[in-house]
């Protein structure tokens, strides 16, 4: 599925390129208390602006933050799903008329094929799945295996190792001790905000 970057990702499908990747650490300076003009707010574009926020540190002691990037739905008709939640008064984007994507507040609500997506994750569907695809986007191809390197040592299984995707970023699968799969991403054709919000272009 795609990403995004810093977005984004992923998110499942998620958007362009990126390089090569490193492990790196988790450790990258202390984390700096947030303001509160950082948190994620009901504005008309849904979050506070790049000029309200202060500046994101980055890697933290404590490791991955505790948000959701991206939230992915596996249809079964990325149109008729789109249709639908443009009757609610939202307003969507298609980079290729494959993969849907919806500004949700702070987040991405994409929509995608459920066959597609439970492909792109390594997972079966036999229905017990429910075709969600979770997505933590990183700031760079880095990140994304030093998240999976923690999640792996938390207790999660590594369904697909970091990697360049086919839309351009690098991302790589988890999943956790109950089964719900996680992509982590990085997507520099999005925009991921110092507060770790998530922005289409």
């Amino acid at each position: 599925m795609i990403g995004v970057s810093r977005l984004v990702t992923s998110v499942g499908p998620g958007a362009p390129p990126a390089d090569s990747s490193s492990t790196a650490s988790l450790t990258r300076g202390p984390r700096e208390p947030r303001h509160a003009s950082a948190i994620c707010v009901n504005r008309q574009q849904g979050c506070p602006r790049q000029a309200d926020r202060p500046p994101r540190i980055g890697w933290h002691t404590h490791g991955m933050d505790q948000r959701v990037s991206v939230i992915t739905l596996g249809v079964s008709d990325t149109t008729k799903g789109r249709q639908f939640y443009e009757s609610l008064g939202w307003h969507g984007m298609s980079p290729d008329g494959d993969v849907v994507f919806f500004q949700a507040g702070c987040i991405i609500l994409a929509l995608w094929g459920r066959d597609k997506l439970a492909d792109d994750g390594g997972m079966e569907d036999r229905g017990g799945w429910g075709g969600i695809t979770l997505s933590y986007n990183a700031a760079s191809p880095e990140e994304v295996d030093a998240v999976l390197a923690q999640a792996k040592s938390a207790g999660a299984t590594i369904r697909r190792p970091g990697a360049t995707t086919f839309w351009g970023g690098y991302a790589g699968i988890f999943v956790d001790p109950d089964g719900h799969p996680w992509e982590v991403a990085h997507n520099p054709g999005w925009i991921l905000a110092d507060d770790g919000s998530v922005h289409l272009p």
